[in-house]
């Protein structure tokens, strides 16, 4: 008789035992799960991070097709120039010459140009 008691008492689990088991895995998913939730809500959307993307590379590719040079580029002597002091008219200096938009005629035409340029209203 104590043999089968002792077989039977070493065969598996308790239902103590299994409920323990079974809290302790909850728990435990419940954590998993919460971290997965705050990191998928903190990261950035990644169509939007694409978009943007785009856009930057857009306007990067935009300025680096720009004339570089020390006179502004409707001077005679925009692209024989060495310094300032050979400018026939007009020296280019940074920022936007008077009247010049990225947005409308006449267009920007000199790297300097976009110094200070800034794309509000864009999210």
């Amino acid at each position: 008789m104590f043999d089968s008691v002792k077989n039977r008492v070493q065969a598996g689990f308790t239902l103590i035992e299994a409920i323990i088991f079974i809290v302790i895995v909850s728990v435990a998913l419940v954590g998993i799960v919460t971290l997965f939730n705050l990191t998928t809500v903190g990261a950035a959307d990644p169509a939007r991070t694409k978009q943007a993307l785009a856009v930057a590379e857009s306007l990067l590719e935009e300025i680096e097709l720009q004339a570089f040079t020390f006179c502004d580029p409707n001077d005679a002597n925009a692209t024989t120039a060495t310094s300032t002091a050979s400018c026939a008219t007009t020296v280019q200096g940074l920022g936007p010459t008077a009247g010049e938009s990225r947005y409308a005629e006449p267009r920007f035409d000199n790297v300097g140009d976009y110094h200070g340029f800034s794309m509000t209203g864009i999210r």
